[in-house]
């Protein structure tokens, strides 16, 4: 029996939107932390940096380790 059929959910970006805002500025699901100049530590996400950063996927897919200090 060959079926066919396609799942189509309507609330998906503003659910995403939603998760997104509530849980990327809380540390505890962070897995990175971040130093600049002003040695304050800001707390990230590895899978949102290394989407839009090749050198950070790089350097995360070399080092396993959670809670890298950049």
């Amino acid at each position: 029996m060959d079926s066919q059929f396609a799942l189509k959910y309507d609330e998906h970006s503003p659910v995403l939107e939603k998760m997104m805002n509530e849980n990327l500025n809380k540390s505890h699901f962070a897995d990175v932390i971040l130093i600049g100049e002003d040695q304050i530590p800001f707390h990230g996400h590895r899978f949102v940096l290394g989407i839009q950063s090749s050198v950070l996927r790089d350097l995360f897919l070399s080092n396993q380790k959670k809670n890298n200090l950049l």
